[in-house]
């Protein structure tokens, strides 16, 4: 008897410390959403998280002059919150995008497309002469302000020339995206009728990060997909799956240490042995890859009447002094530097055809800051960028159609396929 009494005190003792732990825990995520909520509603969590990350940095108030001249850090912090704090939203076959907002600092369109000055109406107008960019969050332009992206420069820079009708840049960049995902993105815009007079590939960062083909985030639908359940016909035990995942990754206590494991170092592909020979194996296929989606763009562009353009964006770890203008630097981008040699000796051999422009050498002898991360562009590398990205248009051609002079050296307008239904 005494054996039994015991074991039943021991069971209601410890059911008794288990639902007491389960009641503390709900409580305990119900009060800490309450006080992330009314913080986020009354600013009472002031610290950005790229702030967070280069805290150094941006607590040094002379550098942060030199990275955001003539703003203060409360319109600094105002403008990173709108660049970083927001999700993306599901697009068909490119699998995700730049969620739309409309902002102080930051404007999304539905469509897709983040907004510049003057900016164009949509669907475009037949009246102007339309011109599409994709690439991906350097392009978009993360970590600036409306006014300053490459979009913006390219845009201000076309309005100053004389031209038949106006041009119109429409900024389609988007955080992560990469050559196959904007080729994608461009012909399913083709596909749904909406065709520019010239579109324009500013891609090279991201496309090393892709080592396998396939978009960021990719792991975690194929888990989801390749769940046992689909091959018995539970769909609903893949609904629970996914929502178990939401709850643990999404509870209010959690959702924050889930953000170490994005500050983790990526699990390294390479061996260590002959790891320069695998490398450059590696940025070889990555090349192709590109490559290949260039191909893919030229005829999609030439079948349905538009013109293209690819440029090969700059890198602060390629062709500059790394540390005198990206402060911020700290990952380690070594197939970076492998696929960009890969990417500059298939240019110099004249593989990417006439439609392609090396803008990787623009940092060449700059000694000033022209990051405003460890990746992304500040204001005076975006105005640096687009004019290169300029000079190609023109020299390529791409703009002789629209201007009503060619610059010297400048290329006839090539043959296109048909009337852009833009």
């Amino acid at each position: 008897m005494k054996f039994f009494k015991a074991l039943t005190n021991a069971y209601v003792y410890a059911a008794v410390i288990l639902l007491n732990t389960i009641v503390a825990f709900l409580c305990v995520n119900w009060l800490t959403g309450l006080y992330l909520e009314h913080a986020a509603k009354e600013k009472v969590i002031t610290e950005n998280k790229v702030m967070a990350k280069y805290k150094n940095i941006f607590s040094d108030k002379e550098m942060l002059a030199k990275i955001y001249p003539g703003m203060t850090e409360a319109q600094i912090r105002a403008m990173l919150d709108e660049s970083w704090n927001r999700d993306f939203v599901y697009r068909p076959w490119a699998m995700y995008g730049e969620q739309p907002i409309t902002g102080e600092y930051v404007t999304v369109d539905p469509a897709g497309f983040r907004a510049v000055a003057n900016q164009g109406p949509w669907p475009p107008s037949r009246d102007n002469y339309n011109i599409f960019l994709f690439g991906g969050s350097t392009l978009f332009g993360y970590g600036l302000p409306g006014g300053q992206t490459v979009a913006d420069h390219l845009q201000e820079a076309l309005d100053a020339l004389p031209s038949r009708k106006p041009c119109k840049v429409y900024n389609f960049g988007a955080g992560t995206y990469y050559s196959t995902q904007e080729r994608i993105f461009y012909q399913n815009l083709l596909a749904q009728g909406f065709v520019p007079d010239a579109a324009v590939f500013l891609d090279g960062f991201n496309d090393p990060q892709r080592q396998e083909d396939a978009p960021w985030n990719s792991e975690r639908f194929r888990q989801m997909m390749e769940s046992s359940a689909r091959h018995t016909g539970a769909w609903e035990e893949i609904h629970i799956n996914w929502l178990k995942t939401k709850i643990i990754h999404y509870l209010p206590i959690t959702e924050k240490l889930f953000d170490l494991e994005r500050l983790m170092p990526s699990k390294a592909l390479l061996g260590e042995k002959d790891k320069a020979a695998v490398s450059t194996q590696l940025a070889v296929r990555q090349i192709e890859r590109f490559a290949a989606n260039k191909k893919l763009v030229d005829a999609a562009s030439k079948a349905f009447g538009a013109r293209d353009l690819y440029v090969w964006q700059p890198a602060s770890k390629y062709d500059a002094d790394t540390l005198a203008i990206n402060p911020f630097t700290t990952e380690d981008d070594a197939q970076l530097t492998y696929l960009y040699a890969q990417a500059e000796k298939r240019y110099k051999d004249g593989e990417f055809g006439d439609n392609f422009v090396w803008c990787a050498d623009i940092l060449k002898g700059r000694q000033d800051v022209l990051y405003v991360d460890s990746a992304h562009y500040g204001n005076t590398l975006s105005k640096m960028c687009a004019d290169c990205m300029l000079r190609g248009m023109r020299k390529t051609g791409l703009l002789a159609p629209v201007l009503e002079e060619a610059a010297p050296g400048e290329t006839p307008a090539p043959a296109a396929a048909g009337t852009p239904a833009s």
